[in-house]
């Protein structure tokens, strides 16, 4: 199960786990797998790009995990995990940073310009960031923040459930882009990996490709937002 915990003014994140079993072996219910095929369905706008990557591809337990993310033009944002045992959690908005609107053209950070101090560990997995960007701020969600300081949907919540998937709907009526991207929990041997080994329910198409360096991938050249990807190959600062 996913936690949330402050400390040190710092956001950190940790994940657990029960058993040998891979968090994503659970049978999730019919409202889940409803909201994670119209995550897949969703057709972004392609008069709007952004692009968000990782540093790596697969990250051993306890390690630091930052993202990085840009767009072609000013938009607010909404940044949403799916973890390894298929809980959704929106790191923006949340009670450590409301603030939605980005600049046009400039790299943020989760660590450095969000605050966000992520450390990954149990349960093995596969994680999902999806990063969605409208021109007007739009709402996947109501929380009072002051109250819950990241809303998060437990796999198991029905009802939260059910409240997204009407906001999904909702968000196919406005304008707006998306990407995201994939990475792995203490799950992956050293040596090649196969983009196979990355399938994720409930991600944003295309995915972008992270981690082939072991270096902070920036910029990332997938689209993204276009329901095509012109590379899968990101660069990297040197």
């Amino acid at each position: 199960m996913r936690t949330i915990q402050l400390m040190s003014m710092m956001l950190v994140l940790a994940i657990g786990m029960s058993g040998i079993v891979l968090a994503e072996e659970t049978q999730f219910s019919e409202t889940y797998n409803t909201v994670m095929k119209t995550l897949e369905e969703l057709k972004p706008s392609d008069t709007m790009k952004i692009v968000i990557g990782t540093q790596k591809k697969n990250y051993e337990i306890g390690e630091s995990l930052e993202a990085r993310f840009q767009a072609d033009q000013p938009c607010h944002i909404t940044l949403m995990d799916i973890s390894t045992n298929g809980d959704i959690s929106f790191l923006i908005p949340s009670q450590y940073f409301q603030h939605t609107g980005i600049e046009a053209q400039k790299t943020y950070s989760t660590d450095a310009d969000l605050g966000l101090k992520i450390k990954v560990s149990m349960p093995k997995g596969t994680e999902a960031l999806n990063i969605f960007c409208t021109r007007e701020p739009f709402a996947l969600f109501e929380a009072d923040l002051k109250k819950e300081a990241v809303y998060t949907i437990p796999a198991n919540d029905t009802a939260r459930l059910e409240k997204l998937h009407s906001r999904l709907e909702e968000l196919k009526g406005i304008e707006w882009a998306g990407s995201s991207v994939t990475f792995g929990i203490g799950m992956i041997p050293k040596g090649s990996i196969t983009r196979g080994e990355f399938q994720k329910r409930g991600i944003l198409k295309p995915i972008d490709a992270t981690g082939s360096t072991g270096r902070m991938l920036w910029p990332v050249d997938a689209t993204g937002s276009t329901g095509h990807t012109e590379n899968n190959t990101p660069k990297s600062n040197e």
